[in-house]
């Protein structure tokens, strides 16, 4: 915990990572799947980036977010089931 807590620190200022219009970090923008992240509500996007960008367990994102293990866990789920639904929706518009 303590090094990747660390290597947060280094790669990216958390408020840099997640401020204002520019959700994404620079580096993620332009993807189709980050279009999709960038349109989900503020916390949502923290989890889901938090998790699968920089690879921390929910207890990690818990105390970054300030939140129960069980909050970040739900919020994760319910991120990951906002995201495919809205990108399905994105199917339907496109066919």
């Amino acid at each position: 915990y303590k090094k990747k807590k660390g290597r947060w620190k280094k790669e990216m200022p958390f408020e840099e990572a997640f401020a204002g219009d520019d959700a994404l970090p620079r580096y993620h923008q332009g993807s189709t799947l980050s279009k999709y992240v960038a349109k989900l509500p503020a916390r949502d996007r923290d989890v889901l980036i938090l998790k699968y960008v920089y690879g921390y367990e929910y207890a990690e994102i818990a105390t970054i977010l300030g939140m129960s293990y069980e909050a970040a866990k739900k919020a994760g789920q319910r991120a990951k089931e906002r995201l495919k639904k809205s990108m399905e929706e994105g199917e339907e518009n496109n066919d």
